[in-house]
């Protein structure tokens, strides 16, 4: 998602914007020969090299470890989502039952992975270079902080699902 809100950005600025990328599997093969879990997490899968001709451009690498968190986010999402479906359903069978209230609940996220992407496309809608590195910088704490509490989340929500 960030490479493709930088695109637009980047497309809407310059009125253009040309796209090569490639896939590293050197990079790939060479950490999962050393074995070492920080190097194959900071492995690239995909490199993106995003230009608006001869004024900017943006190097986007998605690495194992985005990946992975990515995954992570979307599967605690996914896991709430299924959660809450089922505690709503619940209270709607009981709350006919007993005459109770109704209950509902939303979760709003965003996540983020590529952090020079990111920190481009805020660069690029206003915000400034500091600033946007600085969120930039964090957003990979903050999407982990969300899949932990997410998850945490659903865990609460089985066992009370399974003491209801």
């Amino acid at each position: 998602m960030p490479p493709a809100v930088y695109a637009v950005l980047v497309w809407r600025r310059f009125g253009g914007i040309d796209l090569t990328g490639y896939v590293p599997h050197e990079a790939l093969g060479q950490a999962l020969a050393g074995g070492d879990a920080a190097a194959i997490l900071a492995a690239p899968l995909v490199s993106l090299n995003m230009t608006s001709g001869a004024l900017l451009a943006n190097m986007y690498e998605l690495t194992v470890g985005q990946a992975v968190l990515t995954a992570a986010l979307g599967a605690a999402i996914a896991l709430n989502a299924a959660a809450l479906t089922r505690a709503m359903r619940a209270r709607r069978v009981c709350a006919a039952r007993a005459g109770g209230g109704a209950a509902a609940a939303s979760t709003g996220i965003m996540g983020c992975c590529g952090s020079g992407a990111v920190g481009g496309a805020l660069a690029l809608a206003g915000l400034g270079a500091a600033s946007a590195g600085a969120v930039a910088a964090w957003s990979p704490a903050v999407q982990a902080l969300l899949a932990a509490g997410l998850a945490a989340n659903w865990l609460r929500l089985r066992r009370a699902a399974a003491a209801g």
